[in-house]
């Protein structure tokens, strides 16, 4: 299980919507260099005023960002346009997410994956309810989740980031039924967002891998108990992740 760290930012600061953790954590690109010394995989940088406003005020951290560390970094918000997309890549990004296009354009996909690559550009799928939700979640399609998947993937799309908007910044655990409902319908590979708190999130993550559900994405829990929840999957991955006690949920 691939664990990727988020990293909003927001006026050129990191955004998490805990003012203890924002006044520890001012610079976005200082962030990012610790959560690649603690050990995680990957990181995925939205540039929410980008995603919001339509603007690109943090586009040259992000690309500051991949030059800073060695792992990988996915670059999420606002990104609409393929010299955007271009642009980012050759910077350095890893991978490029498209939400709002992805919704509105879908046909769009296909080319774009033609010109850039299928590993180089995933889809954003998040969810409110029984909604997708697009333009920095302040839109709604009346699409069917399931008729959207198999769109994208037609057009594909090898990679969906489903995230839980209802879950997101509360720390109340995933919905794992949910994802699994999700997960057992596309054929596409998935990283789960919103509401990861634990270890034993994880571990019942872990449990969909034969569902292609192969990677998951921390965010407000990394801000919580001193980052506590990252010396924890450092211990689980040394230990291979059998030393601890399997999830009672």
């Amino acid at each position: 299980m691939e664990i990727i760290s988020a990293i909003n930012i927001k006026n050129g600061r990191v955004f998490t919507g805990r003012d203890k953790a924002e006044q520890e954590w001012q610079d976005p690109i200082a962030l990012a260099c610790h959560l690649e010394e603690k050990g995680v995989d990957k990181l995925h940088v939205v540039d929410i005023d980008a995603a919001v406003k339509i603007v690109e005020d943090n586009k040259a951290i992000i690309k500051e960002i991949a030059r800073s560390v060695h792992i990988p970094v996915q670059a999420a918000g606002g990104i609409r346009q393929l010299i955007q997309i271009s642009n980012l890549l050759e910077a350095g990004i890893d991978q490029v997410v498209l939400g709002t296009i992805a919704v509105q354009y879908p046909n769009l996909l296909y080319q774009i994956i033609r010109n850039f690559g299928t590993e180089r550009i995933a889809v954003s799928m998040d969810i409110l309810g029984n909604k997708i939700r697009y333009s920095g979640w302040k839109k709604g399609v009346s699409m069917p989740i399931k008729i959207f998947i198999r769109l994208v993937e037609s057009q594909g799309v090898t990679r969906i980031i489903y995230t839980d908007i209802e879950r997101v910044h509360t720390l109340q655990g995933i919905n794992f039924e949910k994802i699994r409902e999700i997960a057992e319908y596309a054929r596409a590979n998935l990283t789960v967002a919103g509401g990861i708190r634990s270890i034993e999130d994880i571990q019942d993550l872990a449990r969909l891998q034969r569902y292609r559900v192969d990677s998951i994405i921390i965010g407000k829990a990394i801000f919580s108990a001193e980052m506590d929840i990252l010396e924890q999957i450092r211990f689980l991955k040394q230990n291979n992740e059998h030393s601890l006690p399997p999830s009672t949920a």
